[in-house]
């Protein structure tokens, strides 16, 4: 079955009357994990917290008989202030490129995999196209304040021209490992442009039209923008993300410099003159999106 994000479970713990929310991280070595929960709107309806694999282990040994539990979490949200950073390379044309990431991370750890990585990728291949003879302008982006609810991407692609967006190329959790996945959203041209690329460079990348909601590239996808987001696969799910050991010692810089090339050669490709890609209805992206419970499309909520 397809991998179930804590936003969901979240989502049906409530609907099922939970007073309360136990995440428990499928990850061994005494490791809780970090999420938001909430949206736009504020908090979440009920309190919620992260245990490690192995407190959660206990805790459902102490389920299995009758159980009073109490579950207590101090917080506070208050105003804040987050900006997105932008370059851009390549002629000046009617159309644009965005090669995309977050660069902001939960405050537990370096979030060096999510998404230090993806930050220092976008610059990466920005400097290698820049090196190139383009066709399209590429514009780089990180945003900010992806981690509490894609608020640096909807500011963006809420006031920026969406119908002169040729594709967005978001890159996050990508630096576990140089296998990478390239998740469509079932806008084939993009996928195209990984795959028709060398073979020599698409030994270890898998495309699939997969829907990918929890990135940035979603608030453009939602609006009918061909958006891909490009992560490591590791087999490992979410592996140390979200957690104290997403660390930078984990990450190897030699899987960074392919990583960087396979990127850079696919948005190259996506940029040249003569290339389309076709855009979507919203409504044609809520059809894809029927059969998944955790997305919710607000068509026209731009008009």
């Amino acid at each position: 079955g397809r991998w179930i994000h804590r936003q969901e479970k979240y989502d049906a713990a409530v609907e099922a009357g939970a007073v309360g929310f136990v995440f428990r991280n499928h990850i061994e070595g005494t490791l809780p994990p970090t999420g938001s929960i909430g949206d736009a709107e504020g908090p979440g309806a009920i309190p919620a917290v992260g245990v490690s694999k192995e407190l959660g282990t206990r805790l459902v040994r102490h389920c299995e008989g009758e159980v009073a539990a109490k579950l207590a979490v101090e917080a506070r949200t208050e105003p804040t202030t987050s900006q997105n950073v932008t370059g851009v390379t390549g002629p000046e044309t009617g159309e644009q490129i965005l090669v995309t990431a977050h660069h902001d991370a939960h405050d537990i750890a370096e979030g060096a995999n999510d998404n230090g990585a993806g930050s220092a990728l976008v610059a990466e291949v920005g400097r290698l196209l820049s090196q190139v003879e383009l066709g399209t302008t590429v514009r780089c982006v990180t945003f900010g304040a992806e981690e509490v609810g894609l608020f640096g991407s909807e500011e963006m692609a809420a006031t920026a021209d969406c119908d002169r967006i040729r594709a967005v190329v978001n890159l996050d959790g990508i630096g576990e490992s140089r296998n990478l996945r390239v998740a469509t959203h079932g806008f084939d041209a993009l996928g195209e442009a990984f795959e028709t690329l060398d073979p020599a460079l698409t030994a270890g990348v898998t495309v699939d039209d997969g829907l990918v909601p929890h990135s940035d590239h979603w608030p453009f996808v939602e609006r009918g923008v061909p958006g891909a987001m490009v992560s490591s696969d590791s087999g490992a799910d979410r592996g140390w993300g979200h957690t104290h050991a997403d660390t930078l010692d984990k990450l190897d810089r030699r899987d960074f410099r392919e990583i960087a090339v396979v990127v850079a050669a696919a948005v190259a490709r996506l940029a040249e003159p003569d290339r389309t890609t076709e855009h979507a209805s919203p409504e044609t992206i809520a059809e894809r999106a029927a059969d998944r419970e955790d997305i919710e499309i607000d068509v026209g909520a731009d008009e």
